[in-house]
């Protein structure tokens, strides 16, 4: 779900990236593809790939594990990081769960 809003928000800079940049906040917009910082280790330039089409990105974020938000592909998983939330998820979900039911 956190994937599908930031791609949504990425999307959504992109699109007003000409008013962004004309009102000096060309910051702001995200890049539409991943960027590879230089090799030099401080700092530098980043460099950009060169384009490709949408098709073709799409399934590098899916087979490639490029993209994403930790740069693990779309689709990501992360079985520490998982183990660490899992707690905190299922505290959550009893929480609503009972919240519900006093409602009810």
């Amino acid at each position: 779900m956190t994937h599908l809003f930031l791609y949504a928000l990425a999307g959504s800079t992109r699109l007003a990236a000409r008013r962004l940049t004309a009102s000096g906040f060309s910051s702001i917009i995200a890049p539409s593809r991943p960027v590879k910082v230089s090799s030099a280790g401080s700092g530098g330039f980043r460099i950009a790939d060169k384009p490709t089409t949408g098709w073709v990105q799409l399934i590098k974020w899916f087979a490639g594990g490029e993209g994403g938000i930790a740069g693990g592909g779309l689709l990501e998983l992360d079985l520490g990081t998982a183990a660490q939330v899992a707690p905190l998820a299922l505290v959550f979900s009893l929480k609503l769960l009972l919240s519900n039911l006093s409602f009810a």
